[in-house]
């Protein structure tokens, strides 16, 4: 394994995690958080907050108001090298690099299915995919996401046994992460080309 393909793995791994410890007392219905339907606002916007532009205290205001995170659980992990942020439940997740600087990643798990086949028969085919390891050795997993260029977005899809990702079109997606541009460079390190529903392997 390349350090290429270890920065964008664990950037992900901390997007979809931040939130999972979380307790909650209900689930905020957010759809596809507007990555397809651009309901409330086009993707890379997430409910009136947007990577790059949005600050991380109008962010929580924002979703406060849109009754999607009353109760807040923020945190900050920039000691240990990571972000300071907050997460709603388990399912949003909101980080910046530094207090006075804007938000650099939204995380959220859809509250509806989201497949692979339905991202892509509406925006097309992903612009490059990372796949890696996502376990030690002695007990493989792969991992993989999907990259949008356009959008500054990531699409986790969830982990699988061995070395190889098969990817048929009914793979759901269980994260997505809107990004600023400088997280989704480093995201994009490692990626290959999308080459279709087809295997693609950790070792390429």
């Amino acid at each position: 394994m390349t350090l290429q393909r270890t920065r964008p793995i664990s950037l992900v791994m901390a997007i979809v995690l931040a939130g999972c410890s979380v307790l909650e007392a209900r689930t905020p219905d957010i759809g596809d958080g507007g990555f397809l339907s651009g309901l409330p606002c086009p993707a890379p916007c997430f409910y009136g907050v947007t990577p790059g532009s949005t600050q991380l205290h109008q962010a929580m205001e924002i979703l406060r108001a849109a009754d999607l995170c009353p109760n807040p659980a923020q945190f900050d992990s920039r000691p240990e090298g990571g972000t300071l942020g907050f997460n709603c439940g388990s399912r949003i997740t909101v980080s910046s690099r530094d207090s006075d600087l804007p938000v650099d990643t939204v995380g959220f798990s859809p509250s509806e299915l989201l497949t692979v086949g339905m991202v892509v028969e509406v925006r097309g085919s992903p612009d490059a995919v990372v796949v890696a390891p996502a376990s030690i050795p002695e007990s493989r997993r792969v991992a993989m996401f999907l990259l949008y260029d356009d959008v500054l977005a990531m699409l986790l899809l969830p982990e699988q046994q061995g070395s190889v990702f098969r990817l048929p079109p009914s793979t759901s997606v269980e994260r997505v992460g809107y990004l600023d541009e400088d997280a989704y460079k480093s995201v994009g390190l490692g990626s290959v080309p999308w080459a279709g529903f087809t295997s693609y392997s950790s070792d390429q």
